[in-house]
């Protein structure tokens, strides 16, 4: 049987070669940062020139430093990092959302972003260990966080959710707002999946409560 192409996403953009192999590598790791091409985030933002990503050099901005800089991979023999400054730091860079800049961002630049703040995020609300409560640090390039206690591992975690584009047999789109938003500012319905149910469940579920909508015909893209 002849296999499907991947979608192409715009936020899993796969253009740079993640390279796990490398991860544990520290001598790799701190003689690639110096020339590395390094994104900077803090605070849900990005280091950015006008719209689109700063890349600094790793010399420009110190030493390696493992609690702080994740490797994201390398393409065309460029190894990027990201550098996660603490809340208040980077008042001297231009800062903006991924949200903000993304629309304008090549592919390559997407999918680093996507990685960089993904890691970042976790990393930061991630601090102790969830089975004995002790610390943890960044350990495998930032892939993972490790239990200075128990020596337990701990990774990024993921929670399955949907988006689903809604519309009935003459073409119209149905969308939703909060009351909160700006005016004239609507979506798509979108949601987090429950342990046990199916993205299809998930989809008839999250619409049914937030539009009071009975969907049929439920079709699954990727």
């Amino acid at each position: 049987m002849a296999s499907k192409k991947p979608l192409k996403l715009p936020l899993a953009a796969a253009e740079v070669d993640r390279s796990a192999h490398l991860r544990t590598d520290e001598a790799f790791l701190k003689s690639a940062w110096p020339t590395a091409e390094v994104l900077v985030f803090t605070n849900e933002r990005f280091s950015t020139n006008a719209e689109q990503l700063n890349f600094h050099k790793g010399i420009d901005l110190g030493l390696y430093q493992p609690e702080t800089d994740y490797f994201l991979g390398v393409k065309d023999s460029k190894t990027f990092f990201v550098r996660h400054l603490p809340v208040g730091q980077g008042s001297n860079l231009e800062l903006k959302t991924l949200r903000e800049v993304g629309a304008f961002l090549p592919s390559r630049d997407i999918g680093l972003a996507v990685h960089a703040q993904g890691l970042a995020n976790w990393h930061q609300k991630h601090p102790m260990c969830s089975q004995c409560g002790g610390k943890t640090v960044a350990a495998s390039g930032g892939s993972i966080r490790k239990c200075l206690v128990d020596n337990s591992e701990h990774y990024p975690r993921t929670d399955g959710a949907i988006i689903v584009l809604v519309k009935d047999d003459k073409d119209r789109i149905l969308l939703g707002r909060q009351k909160v938003w700006p005016k004239n500012r609507f979506s798509t319905f979108a949601g987090f999946v429950e342990p046990g149910e199916s993205f299809e469940h998930c989809v008839a579920r999250e619409v049914l409560e937030e539009a009071g909508v009975e969907l049929t015909d439920i079709n699954y893209l990727g």
